[in-house]
């Protein structure tokens, strides 16, 4: 059963909430003496404790970190898509956070897709600002669009990356990372595949596939139509490394959002925080002491 039961008495540390078709969706939270709060999206097949160090370069600020539905020791729905993640999202932001003060959310790779999705479906109701951080609004290519995964990702290239990911989904998510556009770490893995492989995440094969049914619709989903719509001020984070992205995506994605910043990490991949955790911070404390 869930252990919350009041969105005023919010405890720190690790609780859980029923969403919206009742799934346990599994949260942390941090309590802190700012004026501002953060909520962090992790991206796909990661968990809550990925973004640990980011709350931790934080002291100051309330943060909550989640695990999306069938990640970490959140529900595992084998239906599960982004749009029943964003369903959550909206669902938190509803009936679970009650601080009182503006709240920032911050997605992550999956997480900022998620952030797209719910405000396509209902809005910026109850976010006083966003962050994004190194993810294009449209993972597919085609020959109108090459912001996509890679700048080179079609159907057929995704097809073949599904079939690694349904016959082992930890391997497979590694050689996502290691067959893009950062060349230091596609020879890292060349010449230390087996260490790789020795680190590589495990599931369940209930979760596994879960998991893969979200990629699924990760895959089909187009947010270019929604950057326009978004009325809160934005943050965006792009790493100059990112194993997946053109540096060109970074810069679509603030022209097509009204209010939006642009910071890039010239040592950041695709995970920016990783590399330049203190600038990475630093850029996100300014921006959430902005919001009202």
């Amino acid at each position: 059963m869930s252990d919350f039961q009041n969105k005023s008495n919010i405890k720190p540390g690790r609780f859980f909430f029923k969403s919206h078709d009742g799934l346990e969706i599994s949260c942390i939270y941090r309590e802190g003496s700012a004026d501002w709060a953060l909520l962090i999206l992790h991206g796909w097949t990661a968990e809550a404790s990925v973004m640990e160090g980011i709350e931790q370069a934080l002291p100051d600020v309330p943060v909550f970190r989640w695990d999306a539905r069938s990640h970490g020791k959140s529900g595992v729905d084998a239906a599960a898509t982004v749009s029943a993640m964003a369903k959550d999202l909206r669902f938190f932001l509803d009936n679970v956070y009650d601080l009182g003060l503006p709240l920032c959310v911050m997605g992550h790779s999956m997480g900022a897709l998620t952030l797209w999705e719910c405000i396509a479906q209902s809005g910026t109701g109850g976010i006083a600002g966003a962050i994004f951080v190194d993810q294009s609004p449209k993972l597919l290519t085609d020959q109108e669009w090459e912001l996509g995964i890679y700048g080179d990702y079609p159907a057929e290239k995704n097809a073949d990356m599904r079939a690694e990911f349904l016959r082992d989904l930890g391997e497979g998510v590694i050689l996502l990372g290691a067959s893009g556009l950062n060349d230091k770490y596609n020879e890292l893995f060349v010449r230390h595949r087996e260490t790789f492989m020795k680190r590589k995440r495990r599931f369940t094969s209930p979760q596994a596939l879960s998991l893969v049914n979200i990629w699924d619709s990760l895959i089909a989903a187009d947010y270019r139509d929604v950057l326009p719509k978004i009325n809160v001020p934005c943050l965006l984070i792009y790493g100059d490394q990112s194993q997946y992205y053109l540096k060109e995506t970074g810069d679509y994605v603030a022209s097509h959002i009204p209010d939006a910043q642009l910071l890039r990490l010239p040592l950041g991949d695709h995970s920016p925080f990783m590399q330049e955790m203190d600038a990475f911070c630093t850029a996100v404390y300014d921006f959430g002491k902005t919001l009202q």
